[in-house]
């Protein structure tokens, strides 16, 4: 069944001020637990619809799963919270260890998980100045996460729009018939 037939169109300005609200609430959980990680999560969704039933339940497949990953991995996870937007689901967590084995779990979950290459996972930290930083695979030096359709690299594939809306919906339906 295919995923996006239902759902509220989102306009660029939609995305852009949810992105906005984003960033003040990881700035708000980071200034409250300043020597925490956060991790956030989103999922990858081409055009203009984000959300509907069931990409939240995938969604929920998929942080479930993580979380169970992070708990296998004696990760203590310090507060989680879902939000659920047309603009697309959303999922923080607050973990207090080490950022180096936080962002290796992710990376890992995002590429050998069975739903891992449809979540953009993120790991944010504060700097010394209060502000947000990002903790990316190039920061360790990593390669860039690979093209669910053709494995070249996802930025190249993105910027150039090699793959048609259609074509990267029909992939994701069929990562995600696997699942539900």
């Amino acid at each position: 069944m295919d995923m996006f037939l239902t759902g509220i169109p989102q306009t660029l300005l939609d995305i852009l001020d949810n992105k906005e609200e984003r960033e003040c609430y990881k700035l708000k959980q980071l200034a409250v637990f300043p020597t925490c990680q956060l991790i956030s999560i989103g999922i990858n969704i081409p055009g203009d619809i984000k959300n509907n039933e069931r990409i939240e339940k995938v969604f929920d497949l998929a942080t479930e799963a993580f979380e169970r990953y992070l708990v296998d991995n004696e990760i203590i996870i310090r507060h989680v919270r879902k939000k659920y937007n047309p603009t697309g689901p959303e999922f923080y967590a607050l973990i207090d260890s080490k950022r180096d084995d936080i962002k290796k779990l992710c990376i890992n979950f995002e590429t050998f998980h069975q739903v891992g290459r449809l979540l953009d996972i993120d790991v944010y930290q504060r700097n010394d100045v209060g502000e947000l930083v990002i903790i990316d695979r190039d920061f360790y030096n990593l390669p860039s996460r690979r093209c669910y359709v053709c494995e070249k690299p996802a930025k190249e594939c993105t910027r150039a729009k090699t793959h048609s809306i259609e074509e990267l919906r029909t992939k994701i339906n069929e990562i995600c018939q696997s699942l539900i």
